[in-house]
């Protein structure tokens, strides 16, 4: 069972629970993201080997994603889409 928590505002990951069978083998990822500070979103768009347990953590991504309010949900790819060199150079050559 995996269990990740994030912050509505920001999207960051604030803590990863994992119990169960492989749990010491897949809890580092979860480390790792939340001592670089990273978001809901570093789960998103990032691979994940399939079949793998590490896909769990985008299996939890995605759920805590569609369990959002939409209007959060929708400022927060906004904000993305902002802050994103590949955004501006975009916005720049329109």
């Amino acid at each position: 069972m995996m269990k990740m928590i994030f912050a509505l505002d920001d999207h960051r990951l604030l803590g990863v629970h994992i119990i169960g069978e492989g749990a010491t083998e897949l809890i580092h990822i979860g480390q790792a993201v939340l001592n670089l500070g990273g978001t809901l979103d570093y789960f998103i768009e990032n691979a994940f080997n399939y079949p793998t347990l590490a896909e769990a953590y985008k299996i939890a991504a995605l759920d805590a994603w569609n369990r959002m309010p939409r209007a959060v949900a929708v400022e927060a790819v906004a904000a993305a889409a902002v802050a994103t060199p590949a955004a501006a150079a975009t916005r720049k050559v329109a």
